[in-house]
């Protein structure tokens, strides 16, 4: 796969999470990063988000092909609601793009091993960002662990509590927590452990003061 020496980013999906995409991106403008894009199916959200951050309306598109045909664009950020990213990843790679993108991969197993077996048909990179990774907390478990003053891990306990009122795409999902929120405990319990899950089990439900409509609350053991 070659190096690119420019990445010249298309960003889907102008929501909520697109603020912290792009105030990154433009973070590294001196670092051979450049947004030269903006799409959204709702054009007035790529319109607004641009002038949010004072980005010229030349950089809204009415389409991620439009966009990366005018732009010459190599890499895409995949900023959409999970049902769309199935569709946004397989675009992205057939015109011949890099794909980074919003957890979750997709809806379902099936769409996730079609995206990965795109990626690599196209010889181009897909990859989901872990945000979490990089928290100075988990950061400083990982070194001491290497350590091996505490021994080797057996078990690791998690209890993850959020009280987190979206809206939007979240409240209507079935498992707004398994699929959109509880990733981020899961991939830290891989991190800290150095290793990946062989099996899992998990019951969830959704509790009588829940807002959403799918289930918030899970119990999950991974082994």
């Amino acid at each position: 796969m070659k190096l690119l020496d420019e990445l010249r980013v298309v960003l889907v999906g102008c929501g909520g999470m697109a603020n912290a995409w792009v105030q990154n991106t433009l973070a590294l403008a001196g670092q051979n990063v450049r947004l030269v894009g903006l799409v959204d199916i709702r054009r007035e959200a790529a319109i607004a988000k641009a002038q949010k951050y004072q980005l010229p309306e030349t950089l809204v598109f009415n389409s991620l092909r439009e966009a990366v045909k005018a732009t010459d664009a190599n890499v895409v950020f995949d900023v959409t609601i999970p049902q769309a990213h199935e569709q946004v990843t397989l675009e992205a790679l057939s015109l011949g793009c890099h794909v980074l993108g919003e957890k979750p991969m997709s809806e379902t197993m099936d769409k996730a091993r079609r995206m990965v077996a795109a990626a690599r048909d196209a010889d181009r990179l897909y990859a989901v960002t872990q945000t979490r990774r990089p928290d100075a907390s988990v950061l400083a478990v990982v070194d001491f662990l290497a350590t091996g003053k505490l021994g080797p891990v057996e078990e690791i306990h998690s209890d993850f509590y959020i009280g987190a009122h979206f809206g939007g795409f979240r409240d209507e999902m079935d498992e707004v927590l398994l699929v959109d929120m509880a990733i981020h405990t899961f991939d830290n319990a891989r991190q800290i452990g150095c290793c990946d899950p062989v099996s899992v089990y998990c019951h969830s439900w959704n509790p009588p003061h829940s807002w959403y409509k799918g289930n918030a609350s899970a119990l999950a053991i991974l082994k």
